[in-house]
């Protein structure tokens, strides 16, 4: 007799890492003045983390472009370019302690033009977690599995086949934490104090679904 059923694994495990998405942008007049107003706001920015022994290397660009800006003339019906946007997306991931991200958002409440911000939570080594899960998932197969055997009068024997889905994608957080730099120059002098005592990321959800084939005598 063939039992085939499915198991269902499910932890919870606490972000370790944290990644920073910083969002540059800038306007200006003319394409030269852009990029050079542009690239200095996010070279001064980088520069200033030193003093928590943030590198420069650390910060990965994501996105660059630099667009018109247009509008729309009635009188002529058409688009009329009026200045140059610049945008720059930084990104940089550290061990997450509360402490090291309060200084870390202290150094942007400073800055005269901080950049707007969103922060991700993840782990920095989910093998561990896959490999509970996955054992999790099976012990539930395998429970479900004799209990049906048992309803039959038969035993389980072993498991003949096991199938799941690879591990695609990296466990994140559901927590969110997106600002703007007005609001960060308005949390200037409260910012480490205010979030060490109250923000702590959502654990996150880790869960996997395995399907087994076992055969009861």
């Amino acid at each position: 007799m063939k039992i085939m059923v499915e198991g269902v694994g499910k932890l919870m495990a606490a972000p370790d890492l944290v990644t920073v998405h910083l969002s540059f942008n800038t306007k200006n007049a003319t394409y030269a003045q852009v990029v050079k107003n542009g690239t200095k706001q996010v070279a001064d920015t980088l520069n200033n983390f030193k003093k928590f022994n943030f590198l420069s290397s650390q910060f990965k660009t994501s996105s660059f472009r630099v667009d018109e800006e247009k509008i729309y003339d009635e009188k002529t019906r058409n688009y009329l370019t009026v200045g140059f946007i610049f945008s720059q997306v930084v990104t940089i991931s550290f061990d997450y302690t509360c402490e090291k991200l309060a200084k870390f958002i202290s150094v942007l409440a400073e800055e005269p033009f901080a950049p707007n911000y969103r922060l991700q939570f993840n782990l920095k080594d989910d093998k561990k977690q896959q490999s509970e899960v996955l054992t999790l998932a099976y012990r539930n197969a395998e429970e479900q599995a004799k209990i049906i055997a048992a309803a039959s009068g038969k035993e389980i024997k072993e498991c003949k086949e096991i199938s799941f889905q690879p591990f695609e994608n990296r466990f994140i957080s559901g927590t969110h934490y997106e600002t703007s730099n007005v609001c960060a120059k308005a949390m200037m002098n409260s910012v480490q104090e205010n979030i060490t005592e109250t923000f702590i990321p959502e654990d996150i959800v880790i869960k996997k679904s395995i399907y087994c084939i076992f055969e009861a005598e």
